[in-house]
């Protein structure tokens, strides 16, 4: 659990680093091209941790990943400040912990679940369904780059 805080800390440290640094343009920017290059070298190397981990630790460590997934639009959330988003994103929130705790306590396919369903939400705050203002515009296209082949390796390390 320490490991999905420091996650969602250090996602809600990039997005302040971010606020302050980047020019407005870029940080809105819903340009995927970065963000999916990003999102995928992010995935490669947590897939590639998890595999040098013990068999015995996979499930954990992938419930883990998930775990963080959700604290950190959550965060982004508490940023935007609007209840309606706060209690949006909490409930989703709650639905990708489940998954994660389904997973690690029976069958890896929640786990792959969890990720894939991720992929959805995702494409929901890209497209510009779901306006939660703090999350950056490249955000959702570097976790849906992440998402998908993390919840494959999910299934198939687990």
């Amino acid at each position: 659990m320490s490991f999905a805080i420091s996650i969602a800390v250090s996602g809600l440290a990039s997005y302040a680093a971010g606020r302050a640094w980047g020019s407005e343009e870029w940080w809105r920017s819903t340009a995927p091209a970065r963000a999916i290059g990003a999102g995928a070298i992010l995935a490669v190397v947590s897939i590639a941790i998890v595999a040098v981990l013990p068999s015995t630790w996979h499930r954990a460590a992938f419930a883990t990943l998930l775990l963080g997934i959700a604290a950190e639009y959550t965060g982004f959330a508490l940023i935007d400040r609007r209840p309606g988003r706060i209690v949006l994103e909490a409930a989703s929130a709650a639905g990708t912990i489940a998954a994660a705790i389904a997973g690690l306590l029976g069958s890896p396919a929640w786990l792959a679940g969890g990720f894939i369903a991720h992929v959805g939400w995702d494409l929901m705050h890209h497209k510009g369904i779901i306006d939660t203002h703090a999350v950056p515009g490249w955000y959702a296209s570097a976790c849906m780059a992440y998402d998908l082949p993390v919840g494959i390796a999910a299934l198939i390390l687990s």
